[in-house]
Parts: C-alpha cells; sequence; structure tokens
C-alpha cells in the first residue's frame, strides 16, 4: 500500500474506526452493528468503520462487501491484495484511515469491536487533550484472579516511566500526531511498537485499564479507570539525557579551566562591565538595587550577586563565570529533549548537543561573565515548552513558555523579539486548533492573553523601572550611554545597505559557527519546512530563527555594529550571530536523523561530525575578537593607567567616570565603595562641583580626543587643578590628579584589593 501523504491541515470532528476481518469473527455484523448504535445513543454520529478484508479467507472480502452494503454511509469495505504483507501492524490501519478519511481521531482495535470501550475513551480523549489514549486487558497485567495489587502498582508506574511492554487492546490516535509517521509495510510492526514511536515523538499518550478478556463482552462500562500521563518523549530516568548533561559539565568545566589558564576569563570589557555592576548592587558609594541602571537588563547581574559578594571574588572572574556555566549545561539538555521530539531519534539529539556543546565559541562565552550562554538557556527552554504546548495544548507548557521568554527578555534585548515571534506561534497554533468553531477568535485571544500577560512582563517592568530610576520610561534607548552614536561611526559598510547588512551578519554566522555546521543547518531547515509543511508543532523552532532578519535590519538601520574581516577587516561584535547556534543545531540534527526511511543518514552524519571536529580544535572567533580588542591602542593605554594607579593607590575616594573607563577602575583594584562615578545617587554632581568639599582624593579624566569623558570637560581648566590637586601620571588618553593638601589616609580607610 503506498504511504499517504501528510494529514489533512484542517481535520474533521470525529472518529474512524479500523478493523480487519478474520477467520474467526463470524460476528462480525453484530459487533458492527452494536458499535455504530452505541456511539449514536451518545451522540458520537460522526463515525466511520473501515474494514479491511484480504483474500484470505475468499469469504472475508464478501463479509466486508456486505458490511459496506448495509451501511453505505458509515461503514467501507478496504480489499488488500494477499502478497501486500503487514496486515495485522497498526500502521496499516492508519495509512488506510488517513487515506480514506479526514476525521481527526482513529481508533484501532485488537480485534474485537469494542462498543462499551470507545465513547469513555474519546471522552478521555477531548477532556485531556490527548495525543494518544491506549487500552489494555486487565488479564495482560494480572494474570491470577485475586492480584489486584499487583495492576494497581504496575499501571500507574509502568505508565509514567514508559514500560508498559504488553501491545495494547486499543488505540485511539490525533491524526495530527502521525506527521512525518512512516506507516508503509516496510515500518510494519507491533502496537507497542507504535507506542515506543509516539512516546519518543513526545506524545501525551494517556493509559487506560479494561475488563479482563474472561469478562467476554459482557463489560459495558469501565470502572475504576485509572489514567497516568506517560512523561514526555524522555522518560525522567533517561540514561543517555543524563550522559549527556555530565559530558556537558565536563566540557563547561574544562573550557573555563583552559580560558582562565589562558587569562581571558575578562577579556571582553562587557564582561568587566557585567561584574562591576553586580559588585555595586552589594558595596558602591551609594549601593542598592539602584545601581543595575537602565541599559542592559538586570537578570545576568541580579544571579551573580551571589558569586561577588567580595571584591576578590569579582576580581577572579571565574567564579561569577558559574552563572554561564550552569546556562551552559542546561541549553544542552533543552536541546537534546528538542531534537529528540522532532527527529524521534536520540542519534538527532545527540547530534543537536555536539553542534552546540563542541562549539568552541560557546564553550569560551561560557567560561566568562557573558550574557550569552543565559540567552540561549532561555531560548532552549521555551522552545522546548512551546513544542511541547504546540503538540499536546497543556498550558502548563505555554505557562513555561511564557516564563522562559520572559527571563529572556530580561537578558539581552533580543529576547524581546523573540518574544514577538514566540507571541505569533501562538496565535497561528491557536488559530489552527480553533478552526471550525463558532468563534475562533476567541480562543486565539485567551491564549495570547494567557502567555502574554508573564512573558511582556519583564520588558513592562523595565520601562517601568526606568521611569522610576531615571523618570523615563525609555531611557535604555534615549539614555546618554545608550545612543547607538556610541557604537556605530559614520563610516559603517552595513548602515543603509541591505546587501551588506545580510552579507555581514552571514559572514559572523559562518566564522561562529564553521561552515559545516552553517550550511547543513540551511539545508535541514529546508528538509524540516518541505517534510513538515511548517505546520502544528512544526511551528515551535521557527521562532530561533527570528534572529537574522533582526540583526540585519538593526545592521541596516545604524542601530548596532558588526564587523567581518571580509567586509571591514576586523573583527568586532561577531559573537551577535552566536544566537543562530541554536537553530543551527535543530536543524542540522533534523537533517542527520529526521524521521523517514533512513532512520541515520551516514553521510551527512560523517561530514557534520568531522566540521564539528575542526571547529572544535579551532581558535574561537569571539575570543580572538577580544583579545584584538585588548591589544588596540585605547585598551593598552587602559591597561597601564590601571597598573599605574593600582601601584600608587594610598587610599581615599576617586572620582572616575565609569562609562568608557570600567576596565581602569576594575584593573585597578580600588574599591568599588571608594569609588562616585555617574551612578553614585546625589554625588556625582556634587562631586563634579566641589570635589574637595565631597572629600574626593584622587580625579581621573579621560582626555582621548573627540572621547573626553564629563570629568575631563567638567575639572581639567579648573583652579582646584593647580591646587589642592597636582597632576600624578598623565598619558595620550589619561590624567590622574591627587590632593597633595593631606596626609595619607590612616588605615581605617580601605585600600586596593591586592591581585
Amino acid at each position: 500500500m503506498p504511504r499517504p501523504g501528510p494529514p489533512a491541515p484542517r481535520a474533521a470532528e470525529g472518529v474512524t474506526v479500523v478493523v480487519s476481518v478474520r477467520r474467526d469473527q463470524g460476528d462480525l455484523a453484530v459487533a458492527v452493528d452494536d458499535l455504530l448504535s452505541t456511539l449514536d445513543r451518545v451522540g458520537e454520529r460522526h463515525c466511520v468503520l473501515l474494514v479491511l478484508a484480504d483474500d484470505s479467507p475468499p469469504a472475508a472480502g464478501d463479509v466486508a462487501a456486505g458490511l459496506a452494503d448495509r451501511y453505505p454511509d458509515r461503514v467501507r469495505a478496504v480489499r488488500r491484495g494477499t502478497g501486500e504483507g503487514g496486515h495485522e501492524s497498526p500502521r496499516t490501519g492508519l495509512a488506510v484511515a488517513l487515506a480514506e478519511t479526514d476525521h481527526r481521531r482513529i481508533f484501532l482495535t485488537d480485534g474485537r469491536i469494542p462498543a462499551a470501550q470507545l465513547p469513555p475513551m474519546l471522552a478521555t480523549a477531548r477532556a485531556e487533550r490527548a495525543d494518544l489514549v491506549v487500552a489494555y486487558w486487565r488479564d495482560h497485567l494480572d494474570t491470577r484472579r485475586g492480584r489486584s495489587w499487583l495492576r494497581a502498582v504496575v499501571l500507574p508506574v509502568a505508565s509514567r516511566t514508559g514500560r508498559l511492554r504488553q501491545d495494547p487492546a486499543h488505540h485511539l490516535v490525533d491524526r495530527r500526531t502521525l506527521t512525518d509517521l512512516d506507516l508503509t509495510a516496510r515500518a510494519a510492526g507491533s502496537r507497542g511498537d507504535l507506542l515506543d514511536e509516539l512516546r519518543r515523538r513526545d506524545a501525551r499518550i494517556l493509559v487506560r485499564d479494561l475488563p479482563g478478556r474472561d469478562g467476554g463482552g459482557s463489560a459495558v462500562s469501565v470502572p475504576g479507570v485509572r489514567k497516568s500521563l506517560v512523561r514526555g518523549a524522555v522518560p525522567p530516568r533517561d540514561p543517555l539525557l543524563w550522559a549527556v548533561l555530565a559530558a556537558a559539565v565536563v566540557l563547561s568545566v574544562g573550557a573555563c579551566a583552559a580560558v582562565a589558564a589562558s587569562g581571558t576569563t575578562l577579556a571582553y570589557p562587557d564582561a568587566v562591565s557585567h561584574l562591576l555592576i553586580s559588585r555595586r548592587v552589594l558595596d558602591a558609594s551609594t549601593p542598592g538595587a539602584a545601581q543595575l541602571g537602565g541599559v542592559w537588563l538586570p537578570l545576568p547581574h541580579v544571579l551573580t550577586l551571589p558569586l561577588v559578594v567580595t571584591e576578590s571574588w569579582s576580581h577572579a572572574g571565574v567564579l561569577p563565570s558559574a552563572v554561564s556555566m550552569g546556562a551552559y549545561v542546561a541549553a544542552a539538555g533543552w536541546l537534546y529533549r528538542i531534537a529528540l521530539a522532532l527527529t524521534g531519534r536520540r542519534a538527532g539529539a545527540v547530534v543537536a548537543v555536539l553542534v552546540f556543546c563542541a562549539n568552541p565559541n560557546v564553550l569560551y562565552l561560557q567560561s566568562t561573565p557573558m550574557t550569552e550562554a543565559l540567552l540561549l538557556a532561555c531560548l532552549a527552554a521555551a522552545t522546548w515548552h512551546l513544542l511541547r504546548w504546540c503538540r499536546q495544548g497543556d498550558y502548563r507548557h505555554l505557562l513555561a513558555t511564557a516564563l522562559a521568554v520572559f527571563c529572556s527578555t530580561l537578558v539581552r534585548y533580543e529576547g524581546w523579539v523573540f518574544l514577538a515571534a514566540v507571541a505569533v506561534v501562538v496565535a497561528v497554533r491557536s488559530w489552527q486548533r480553533s478552526r471550525g468553531t463558532p468563534d475562533p477568535l476567541v480562543l486565539v485571544r485567551a491564549d495570547l492573553v494567557f502567555f502574554g500577560c508573564l512573558a511582556v512582563s519583564g520588558a513592562v517592568g523595565w520601562a517601568m523601572w526606568n521611569a522610576a530610576i531615571f523618570g523615563d520610561p525609555l531611557q535604555f534607548v534615549r539614555g546618554e550611554f545608550a545612543k547607538p552614536a556610541l557604537w556605530v561611526g559614520e563610516a559603517e559598510r552595513a548602515v543603509g545597505d541591505w546587501s551588506t547588512s545580510l552579507r555581514t551578519y552571514g559572514y559572523a554566522a559562518v566564522h561562529v559557527l564553521g561552515p559545516v555546521v552553517a550550511v547543513s543547518g540551511v539545508v535541514g531547515l529546508g528538509c524540516f519546512a518541505w517534510r513538515t509543511r511548517l505546520r502544528d508543532a512544526a511551528l515551535a523552532p521557527l521562532p530561533l530563527l527570528v534572529f537574522l532578519p533582526f540583526f540585519v535590519c538593526a545592521l541596516y538601520s545604524g542601530q548596532r555594529p558588526l564587523h567581518v574581516p571580509e567586509i571591514g577587516g576586523d573583527l568586532y561584535n561577531v559573537r551577535f550571530a552566536l544566537v543562530m547556534v541554536l537553530p543551527a543545531a535543530v536543524f542540522t540534527a533534523y537533517l542527520v536523523a529526521a524521521p523517514g526511511r533512513a532512520p541515520f543518514r551516514l553521510l551527512p552524519a560523517v561530514v557534520v561530525l568531522v566540521g564539528c571536529g575542526q571547529l572544535f580544535l579551532s581558535a574561537p572567533v569571539t575570543a580572538r575578537e577580544a583579545e584584538v580588542f585588548r591589544a588596540s591602542a585605547a585598551e593598552r593605554a587602559n591597561a597601564q593607567a590601571a597598573t599605574w594607579l593600582r601601584e600608587h593607590y594610598d587610599g581615599g575616594r576617586v572620582l572616575m567616570q565609569s562609562w568608557s573607563n570600567e576596565t581602569v577602575g576594575f584593573d585597578s583594584r580600588v574599591p568599588t565603595a571608594l569609588i562616585v562615578y555617574e551612578g553614585s545617587f546625589r554625588q556625582w554632581e556634587e562631586a563634579l562641583g566641589d570635589p574637595v568639599g565631597r572629600g574626593v582624593r584622587w580625579i581621573h579624566m579621560r582626555r582621548t580626543p573627540g572621547g573626553e569623558d564629563e570629568v575631563w570637560r567638567r575639572l581639567h581648566d579648573s583652579p582646584l587643578m593647580h591646587f589642592p590637586y597636582k597632576p600624578a601620571y598623565a598619558d595620550d588618553h589619561h590624567v590622574f590628579y591627587r590632593r597633595v593638601d593631606l596626609p595619607a589616609p590612616d588605615q581605617p580607610t580601605p585600600r586596593a584589593v591586592p591581585e
């Protein structure tokens, strides 16, 4: 029998019952009449019975044809040749049902037509939004009378752990769960095999027990039904998942140790800035929550607080990197689940994890206090739960999706555009589910409100925070230190040029992902779109692709700079492309182990493994970018000035603008509590106006041509810079003044933290 095409996008409400004519089934007509009468009594009038018959015995086809003549609108006879094989396979019945009807639910039976059992199973499927309801005869679980305790223990435990190995008596399947399932005769197997396959696809499965076979046909109800959810595609104790997480932990710790040994943990100036923000919340000239500021989003800094309780912990950099390391391991676990659910094969899950975990740029950034790893974990968690909700309709997963999106919007601003993309998927999926109802927009609005109340509260809360602290809800966009002009120069090639913007981001993605993974991800996306038609649960991974147009638009509009050697000659912000590692991992896994005839495609698998190996052994481009930046003339001047201050600082308050001088203040080891900067509430302006009266002992000025800071503009020509302050250090970028009319502070004044 040919394999049917993908399910119709709009399944009609109703049920298709598939039954095979057997040699010993002489009372089939009575059973059919009983079934149709029972369904009529409970209001289930949208039912079609498919009677499968072959030519052995010859009378089987006549029996099927006679039933079709008797019930022309409700019974169809499907004759099969004796050589087609797979007659007893449940996949055969599913293939016929998909080809012959468009009913949403398909009922498969073990040979007996269960007039009494079908209505309650239908009610359970609708009430629980189940993808599959399976029923077992009690005597499969209880082979001797009087052992009801065994059934009471075995059934719930087995259903939760996915270890019911007997073939179910009946299946009630939602046709949408069968997308891409191989239904050819070659894939024929037992009913238990079908159950295992749907479990790997993360189907929502409910289990019922039925009266024993020795009760004959007298059972007209299912009293004392036990039902419990089979917990997703991955059993709670999936040994391979735990092995993957253990391997991710080993890689994470090893990479962190290697990065720390190379001295590049804090090579990114942004990493230093994040640590300064967290540290100032705990200890600053004006400590408190207001030190979280209004430009960088707060969640990474809040999570880092327990790891920077002392100055030495903060300056080490390794301990605060634990947030990124934990996020790296968590993202690996989410990716494993996503790929396993989409491909149905653990090989695909392992490939996805390998693409992610072996990427040297991911390994480097998870070894630093940067925010990229935490964002990736939030995106992976949101995608996993969105996939579960798209398949099952379980609102607990939609709530978990909203929580993960909420967290992503408080990590990086990329999370805001991801929020919009997920909202679109929620609306589309809700629309698909509500088609055929009198007012489909009601469910769409309800789902969007349910999702949006939590998901958007992060962005709304951040705007309210900016309004409370700075008096402007859009301070993070319009503030003095948030303007794009601070980073984007007039010579940016991508600004106003769509082609250059697209090529720039494309080159950055190739540098970060490696050419093999980048190409396999694109090919895998095409394969995924062609096979799934991007319907139903296939919508879930699509929000991960929104970052490509987002960054292209940001480059075109001049909101963010990004440089690659192919266009511009240098490296800058190539880490913006790291977010594409998630879709690359997912779609590469789909290319290698997608559902279909080939369980594991050897050639693409070998190519991907070789590409991952080559990339793993190469130097991370993100680390090279940070090292190049640190080696620039301006950063060398910063390091020289910080070293001088660390060696000559003898206590007292320091007036220093933090913007553009973060590495100077951090590397000088001056305690954060003694630095007066632009975030020092009610001290900054007073110190600029009267540094002597505010007890300032040291004054730092940046005088870089075109980049002078506020301290230089306000004080460099002040008479105070002649007395009581005298120049103590000067170069082309920095000037330090020291107050000379006071002796060095006594011991109670905190001194710089030793290296």
